[in-house]
């Protein structure tokens, strides 16, 4: 792992800074007051897409050990809080992406490409079912952006584009409780805005293992499908994710 990606990972661990839930539905801990949880999170996604433009239109599949030899920084984690029935739901990832081709035909040197995204959103969340088996609804907005910069140094050339937009979203959350500690979890949302659709489900095992910490391990998928300045884009990030609760 590089050191950068595992030095954002126990950072975010440390100090708290991507969603996932309560590992047990109903505690003294939310009694008379509120109850929050930081959790960072480590995800070991793949990405694939298709994106068509004017000359046409290209694939892209990359597995996650490809892009961890690329990967210059990353960080990813939730923040929530609940009263009672009412809470909050916030989730966000930052990923750079470095790396260096080299260059083909007659120009000369390495075409080095840097990628940045990341993604935010935040939802209000309400509990309609208490008990062994709990669920929750929630909504909110989700901002995204990206970042492509293509640079050839031997020939001074460099082309940036960039490209954000904001989706609203509803879904759900799921809370099974298995006895003692372990519970599952289940989520999903859709939405659209910026996007023409965009959805996202995961299903993960966490355990509690004391008071104030927690650690989750499931897997995720997200994907958007979206259409500006005439290109159209398809893309999916899906992989196994771990993090790490922290209560407070």
């Amino acid at each position: 792992m590089p050191k950068k990606l595992l030095r954002g990972f126990v950072v975010l661990a440390l100090f708290g800074l991507a969603a996932a839930g309560p590992v047990r539905a109903q505690s003294a801990d939310t009694e008379g007051g509120w109850i929050f949880q930081l959790m960072p999170l480590f995800w070991g996604t793949g990405i694939s897409a298709d994106i068509t433009t004017r000359v046409g239109e290209q694939s892209i599949d990359v597995s996650f050990s490809d892009i961890l030899e690329s990967m210059h920084f990353a960080a990813m984690g939730t923040f929530e809080g609940r009263k009672g029935r009412w809470g909050f739901l916030f989730d966000g990832g930052y990923a750079d992406i470095r790396n260096s081709v080299p260059q083909t035909g007659a120009l000369p040197g390495d075409v080095d490409i840097k990628m940045v995204q990341y993604g935010f959103s935040l939802a209000g969340t309400v509990r309609i079912i208490e008990g062994k088996t709990a669920l929750e609804l929630f909504a909110g907005p989700r901002y995204n952006y990206m970042k492509n910069v293509l640079e050839i140094a031997a020939v001074e050339f460099q082309s940036t584009s960039t490209d954000s937009w904001v989706d609203g979203f509803v879904g759900a959350r799921a809370f099974v409780s298995l006895g003692g500690s372990w519970q599952l979890l289940g989520y999903a949302d859709v939405g659209a805005g910026g996007s023409k659709l965009t959805w996202q489900a995961k299903a993960s095992v966490a355990w509690r293992f004391s008071r104030v910490l927690s650690a989750e391990v499931g897997y995720r998928h997200f994907y958007f499908e979206r259409v500006a300045d005439e290109v159209s884009s398809k893309m999916a990030k899906s992989g196994p994710y771990l993090g790490l609760g922290i209560w407070f």
